[in-house]
C-alpha cells in the first residue's frame, strides 16, 4: 500500500486508491455531520473542449465548486434572515476525472443547512432548492450544460434504524465512479 506522506514514493493510482479515498471521504463526511445528505448527478457540458484539454475542465470544475459554494452560503443567509436554522457546512466533493461531455459527480454536505426538523415540514422540499442552486451553479459556469442523473441521499445517524440501509446505498453509489476518482472540499472564501 502506497502511503502518500512517504517521500519519493510514486503516486500511482490504481482502482483500490479510489476505493479508499472513496471510503475515506464518506467516513469523514459521516463522522463529521449526523444528518449528511449527498446529491450525486452527471454535468453534461454543452461544448467539449477541443483536445479534452484537461486543465481547462479541472478549471471549470473547480470554479462551478466555488460558485456552489457562494450560493449555498447566500441561501443559508435567506433561510437565517427568515427564521428558520441553518447549520453551516463543508462541501465534499467526489468526481470522476476522466473528462469529455459529461462528468458524474457528488456533493456531500450537511442537510442542517437546507433543512431543520423544528422549521421544516420535510426535507425534500429543501432538498429541491439545494438540487436548484447546483443547477443555477453549473448554467452560469458552462452556459447550456445541464445537470442530468440527479439522485439523492440522506444518511442521518440521528435515524439509527434507517442509517445503515441509507449510508449503504450512498457508499454503493460512490463505489461505482469510474477510476480515477478526484477529491476536493469547498471552504469559504475570504
Amino acid at each position: 500500500m502506497i502511503h502518500y506522506g512517504e517521500k519519493n514514493t510514486p503516486r500511482t493510482r490504481t482502482d483500490n486508491t479510489d476505493v479508499v479515498l472513496i471510503r475515506t471521504t464518506l467516513q469523514q463526511a459521516t463522522d463529521h455531520y449526523p444528518r449528511l445528505a449527498a446529491l450525486d448527478f452527471t454535468l453534461q457540458h454543452t461544448n467539449s473542449h477541443p483536445g479534452g484539454d484537461i486543465q481547462q475542465n479541472r478549471a471549470q470544475l473547480l470554479r462551478f465548486h466555488a460558485e456552489t459554494y457562494c450560493r449555498i452560503g447566500e441561501y443559508a443567509k435567506v433561510r437565517t434572515n427568515s427564521g428558520k436554522l441553518s447549520q453551516p457546512t463543508l462541501l465534499r466533493w467526489l468526481w470522476e476525472e476522466k473528462h469529455v461531455s459529461a462528468c458524474r459527480m457528488m456533493m456531500l454536505f450537511n442537510l442542517g443547512v437546507c433543512y431543520s426538523p423544528q422549521y421544516d415540514v420535510s426535507p425534500d422540499e429543501e432538498m429541491q432548492a439545494m438540487i436548484s442552486l447546483l443547477m443555477s451553479a453549473w448554467r452560469d459556469v458552462e452556459p447550456g450544460g445541464k445537470l442530468v442523473e440527479m439522485t439523492e441521499y440522506r444518511a442521518e445517524r440521528t435515524k439509527p434504524v434507517a442509517f445503515g440501509k441509507h449510508y449503504s446505498a450512498l457508499r454503493e453509489a460512490a463505489l461505482r465512479m469510474a477510476s480515477p476518482v478526484a477529491f476536493g472540499r469547498s471552504f469559504p472564501i475570504a
